[in-house]
């Protein structure tokens, strides 16, 4: 299932998707932040994080989805879903996206 918001969709990590997430994550700024990605990030690290998500959603147990652009589709972060919270809730994980992006999507830059 995709859900639009005004200029972002949520959707499952496809294969074409390696290039943004692996751009993402291999910054020291945005990895530092997360402790269950490796730093260093290569392409090898997101082939088997995309491959892990699809895994996830084929079993019909998603819990990883990718925020992409609606116009472009480009991907510029990630959400998670944790449901080992001791309420059993769903609790939003971390998402990752450039300074850049996230200033575009506010209207201040282009």
């Amino acid at each position: 299932m995709i859900r639009i918001f005004i200029q972002l969709q949520i959707r499952l990590l496809g294969d074409d998707d390696l290039a943004d997430p692996v751009m993402l994550i291999d910054n020291w700024e945005a990895a530092r932040w997360t402790s269950s990605v490796p730093y260093p990030y290569t392409e090898a690290d997101g082939r088997t994080w995309i491959a892990l998500v699809q895994q996830d959603h084929a079993t019909g147990l998603p819990q990883s989805f990718t925020v992409a652009l609606k116009k472009t589709d480009r991907v510029i972060g990630g959400v998670a879903l944790d449901g080992s919270a001791s309420d059993e809730s769903e609790e939003p994980g971390s998402s990752l996206c450039r300074p850049s992006v996230t200033r575009s999507l506010d209207g201040t830059t282009h």
